[in-house]
């Protein structure tokens, strides 16, 4: 998915309803469970793991995925290009909010928030899980063997379920939005 479709959620929390049905009830009229109801406008998220998906950083993850790709391809030694490893992981994550902040500010309503949030904790925790549970990892410069495996599956699991825990506040309107002053 992309960061666009974390800024479609956070503009529709900010305009009106709710966008993700995190019950998993099937609304009247839809053909499935999980379906996107008619009414979930241009996100299309119909369930926490809707929202899940938003929140990876495509935009972000897709360069930097390649960068550490051709940068272990080149190395010769393991600890080749340690600290470029790292300083690719910092700036990937400051990108993410960056980008996510650059893209909210020219969706946003004139009347929404300032800082979406929660939807940069949700995007910032996905790209930091990814960046560091992929192969060639700047974790996995340190942490080796069984104690890398049982590293990656804590932060993929756990980032995951953080990610989990913030999606009923993505599903619901922000404290902005005309939805929930009413």
């Amino acid at each position: 998915m992309s960061l666009r479709s974390l800024v479609g959620v956070a503009v529709e929390r900010d305009s009106a309803e709710p966008v993700v049905d995190t019950t998993g009830a099937v609304a009247e009229g839809e053909a499935e469970v999980g379906a996107a109801p008619p009414s979930a406008g241009a996100s299309g998220l119909s369930s926490a793991t809707g929202v899940l998906v938003a929140a990876i950083p495509g935009e972000v993850l897709a360069p930097y995925t390649a960068l550490i790709g051709v940068v272990v391809s080149t190395a010769s030694a393991k600890n080749d290009y340690a600290t470029l490893r790292w300083w690719l992981f910092g700036i990937g994550t400051a990108l993410v909010v960056v980008s996510l902040l650059a893209t909210f500010y020219r969706a946003r309503a004139s009347a929404g928030r300032h800082v979406p949030f929660v939807e940069i904790v949700a995007a910032t925790i996905a790209f930091a899980s990814w960046g560091l549970v992929m192969p060639g990892s700047p974790l996995s410069l340190s942490v080796t063997g069984d104690d890398l495996t049982v590293a990656t599956a804590i932060i993929a699991i756990g980032g995951a379920f953080f990610i989990s825990l913030l999606s009923p506040t993505l599903a619901s309107p922000s404290s902005k939005s005309p939805a929930a002053k009413a």
